[in-house]
């Protein structure tokens, strides 16, 4: 007998689910079909939302509370199992669910991103800094394209590096090699002053 994928109980139906769990998945169906929200069945959802604005806003009351305990308890937000070593604005990650939400920002692998990290030992590309992971500072560690994506660059591991948040903003759509040079250049002028 295999163990339904949902709860991990013994399973019996054909779909390979318990019947509690072929039963929700039922329910849940029809629901959708009938045109009501599929958690609690009673009101048609508003708009683009799946669910009514009651369990929408119980789910935000109950995601709110989790986070709060988490933050409290000093554990990640994301995951609840890992020490929180990375403070965001409201948020506390490990450092593993940080890279996965850095990945799934810039639409890259989380493990690219780890290689990239220890390739340059947390040290800026540019500035030679060394840079934090997470918050708001203008150390905080930003992921940069050599060549931006809007002048057609990719998400190749070639065309990207770890730099500080201060210098992807002074950086802004530049390339690599026009940022270098533009950087020599003001070098260049204050150091023939001096």
């Amino acid at each position: 007998m295999t163990k339904c994928p949902t709860c991990k109980a013994k399973s019996k139906g054909p779909s390979g689910r318990c019947n509690r769990c072929e039963k929700r998945v039922r329910t849940v169906k029809s629901r959708r079909q009938e045109g009501l929200c599929p958690k609690c069945g009673t009101f048609p959802p508003e708009g683009k939302f799946i669910e009514c604005a009651n369990c929408r806003a119980q789910y935000r009351e109950q995601r709110t509370k989790r986070f709060e305990e988490r933050i409290a308890n000093k554990v990640c937000t994301w995951c609840g199992l890992q020490q929180a070593k990375v403070h965001h604005v409201k948020q506390s990650f490990c450092e593993e669910c940080w890279f996965k939400q850095q990945a799934a920002r810039h639409g890259v692998s989380s493990e690219l991103l780890l290689v990239l990290w220890t390739g340059q030992r947390g040290v800026c590309a540019y500035s030679g800094e060394l840079m934090l992971l997470g918050g708001r500072s203008p150390t905080s560690a930003s992921l940069d394209h050599k060549i931006p994506s809007k002048r057609k660059g990719g998400n190749e591991k070639t065309n990207l590096h770890w730099v500080t948040r201060k210098m992807n903003l002074m950086k802004s759509n530049l390339t690599h090699e026009e940022f270098v040079t533009l950087c020599s250049r003001v070098h260049f002028q204050y150091a023939s002053v001096s």
